[in-house]
């Protein structure tokens, strides 16, 4: 997150915001979460891509000058348009502008929006209870999340939850997280609209994220508030990223349940975000089926584009001091990883 206090204090911080969408279920989105390092998400309604850049300042001062000279930038591609690798402010934006093809096209839980769920299934044992404005796109305007284990408990395929995790590892987790079922875990809402070409836009939201509690009462710990700064109908050339860079990406469309492989690692050179139907990759993709090992497990059971400068605030409590820092070290060590 934006950072945290030892002494349990507020810690606040700025993030300015770049959103663009249309009626077709395309988006883009773009923030900047210091001068080193920038995140930027793009969806044409079938795919999204994501890219995360780091300067070389800040590379040199995580990793050292040598390592900085060789690391390289890392990309996403992901089913869909719900940016679910992006960071959790990312995903809160996409949520309070841009969420309108992922309603209108699937019923699936979506996933916590302040955590990242790709291997904890808690994440996903959520059911939300939505209300829309009432006029397009279809946005929501409130939105209340309660922890509900019932969302996820014995089904075989849940999205955006890694296919390396095994029915016993799940059912375990949701087991011992189960005593928290239908506890407020955050809120979400519309505090002011604007009406812009027949549609009506959020101006300022709000976020609040409680954590779980056994004595029912729990503690907000992190905040995200929005403020629209600008609106003006101005469309990208293309909203699927510009590629000006090798890029080492991650592809999770190719993901096999049996094979529990989640994705595969290639580097784009051609500036092109490809195809499924590629035939390198088809190849890569079986090759790795064939190769993979499944280690034996105990089994239980009109176009108008909308620009938005934003600013968040997120409220960061001790209880998430450990979980930043085991990200922040993540994060480092994502900037030059090679493969899956």
């Amino acid at each position: 997150m934006a950072g945290y206090d030892k002494l349990g204090e507020t810690y606040s911080k700025n993030f300015p915001f770049w959103v663009s969408f249309d009626a077709a279920g395309q988006w883009q989105a773009k923030v900047n979460y210091s001068t080193n390092y920038v995140e930027t998400c793009g969806s044409d309604g079938q795919k999204t891509c994501y890219i995360l850049k780091f300067s070389y300042e800040r590379l040199r001062e995580d990793l050292g000058p040598s390592a900085a000279k060789k690391a390289v930038t890392n990309a996403s591609i992901v089913n869909g348009a719900c940016p679910f690798f992006a960071e959790a402010t990312t995903r809160v934006v996409w949520f309070a502008y841009a969420s309108s093809p992922y309603f209108l096209s699937t019923t699936n839980p979506l996933p916590a929006l302040w955590s990242y769920g790709f291997r904890d299934p808690t994440s996903h044992a959520l059911r939300m209870n939505v209300e829309f404005l009432n006029q397009r796109p279809r946005i929501p305007s409130k939105a209340d999340f309660f922890f509900s284990t019932a969302q996820v408990q014995g089904r075989k395929d849940i999205p955006f939850l890694s296919k390396g995790l095994t029915r016993w590892e799940i059912e375990k987790s949701l087991k011992e997280f189960k005593k928290f079922d239908n506890q407020l875990g955050a809120e979400y809402k519309v505090l002011s609209t604007t009406n812009v070409a027949n549609m009506v836009l959020p101006l300022e939201f709000l976020l609040e994220v409680f954590s779980p509690a056994e004595n029912l009462s729990s503690t907000k710990i992190q905040s995200y508030h929005g403020v629209a700064r600008r609106v003006t109908e101005e469309s990208p050339e293309s909203f699927l990223l510009r590629i000006d860079e090798p890029l080492v990406t991650t592809d999770y469309r190719f993901s096999d349940g049996p094979a529990r492989l989640d994705g595969i690692t290639y580097t784009i050179t051609n500036n092109v975000w490809p195809s499924t139907n590629d035939a390198a990759l088809v190849k890569r993709f079986e090759d790795r089926k064939a190769n993979s090992f499944t280690p034996k497990v105990p089994e239980k059971s009109a176009v108008l584009v909308v620009r938005a400068f934003l600013i968040f605030t997120v409220a960061t409590f001790p209880i998430l001091i450990l979980r930043w820092a085991l990200r922040r070290r993540g994060n480092q060590q994502k900037t030059h990883r090679e493969g899956l």
